[in-house]
């Protein structure tokens, strides 16, 4: 005599959805490794690089609640970098946008005694990158 086994409904569908799932992740093994394999690697001691360009500012020192001019050179050609001004009370964020040469200039504050820091970076293809960067003193 012969026995036959009968699949339920329910036993069908669920044997689908796990070959259906398997067949996705392993397409998206397919899409995703040539993308993984185009990282670049991450570059020695983590965090942004200074990509080349130049920052100064003027005056330096600088007196409390006197107007200072950043400027950021070999910045890249018409780049658009988030310059990033920290002082002892917080970060200050400016979009600017640099000229045909890659320069750009911009006009600020000082509202705090002490040393600031000023980062210049630009967007990359995953977070952004310090391309620039000086300090000056306030007091």
């Amino acid at each position: 005599m012969r026995h036959e086994q009968r699949l339920s409904a329910p036993k069908i569908h669920h044997r689908l959805r796990t070959l259906s799932t398997i067949a996705v992740v392993a397409i998206s093994m397919c899409v995703a490794a040539p993308a993984l394999a185009a990282k670049p690697a991450a570059k020695p001691g983590g965090g942004g690089s200074t990509g080349g360009g130049t920052c100064s500012v003027n005056p330096n020192p600088v007196a409390v609640g006197a107007g200072y001019t950043l400027t950021g050179r070999s910045l890249g050609a018409y780049a658009l970098v988030n310059v990033l001004i920290t002082d002892s009370a917080g970060t200050t964020s400016l979009n600017l946008q640099a000229d045909a040469s890659g320069t750009t200039v911009a006009t600020s504050y000082a509202y705090w005694s002490g040393t600031n820091s000023v980062k210049f970076m630009k967007s990359a293809r995953h977070g952004s990158t310090m391309v620039a960067s000086c300090s000056f003193m306030v007091s």
